[in-house]
């Protein structure tokens, strides 16, 4: 029998993730970026913190752990929000300031601190037999023989191969490493490079975008380095 997503599931999910130019799969954007919300009675204004936010869906299983995953990790993107303005006003006005490698160093070791307390609330058993699983796509196992998982009443599509949630899919990450040159090689450059599908692109309407090697607005950014 062929692996398959029900119609009555497959065809809104399709319809609302192509509306948000999205992969029909949980992905960074939609478990992490977009899935939380301030606890009661938390300020606003406050520092961002894990403790103080709450998911909004996609809780796997009962174990906290599943929640710290997804807040600890959109603290972490908070963190790399300093440096990500820095290397935005870096490009702006083409050249480097005073701070701009100083505001980077700074974002990277605190979001580095900060992933250091997932083991707080997530015991490595948990994540490994818990609900990694969930995250894992339809990219295994009997899935590759059947080219990917079966969308019905979108058969037109075809076995859709799709790689599950990722913090490799975090923007932030991608513009730190295109920033700093860090160049990656082989099946780790491939992965990567795999993930942009599931970022959220570029709208003429100002929703967050991704700007990929071979756009014309990459190279227009790149060309202010120069």
């Amino acid at each position: 029998a062929q692996l398959s997503i029900p119609a009555q599931i497959s065809i809104p999910l399709v319809s609302v993730s192509d509306r948000l130019g999205l992969k029909p799969i949980v992905c960074h954007a939609s478990a992490c970026l977009a899935n939380w919300r301030y606890k009661p009675g938390v300020d606003p204004d406050s520092r961002f913190r894990a403790e103080d936010i709450s998911l909004i869906a996609f809780r796997f299983i009962s174990h906290p752990g599943n929640e710290w995953f997804f807040t600890i990790t959109a603290q972490m993107e908070t963190e790399l929000a300093r440096g990500l303005v820095a290397i935005a006003d870096a490009c702006f006005n083409g050249h480097l300031s005073v701070n701009t490698l100083t505001d980077i160093r700074h974002s990277l070791i605190t979001a580095a601190a900060t992933f250091q307390r997932m083991k707080e609330r997530l015991p490595p058993d948990v994540f490994y037999y818990g609900f990694r699983h969930f995250l894992s796509g339809y990219t295994q196992g009997d899935f590759v023989q059947q080219g990917g998982i079966i969308l019905e009443g979108k058969e037109e599509r075809g076995p859709q191969f799709l790689n599950g949630g990722s913090a490799a899919q975090s923007s932030a990450l991608h513009v730190y490493d295109a920033f700093l040159r860090v160049e990656h090689s082989g099946p780790e450059r491939e992965y990567l490079e795999k993930q942009w599908e599931y970022m959220p692109q570029y709208t003429e309407g100002g929703a967050i975008f991704v700007l990929i090697p071979g756009d014309d607005r990459y190279h227009e950014s790149e060309a202010l380095l120069h």
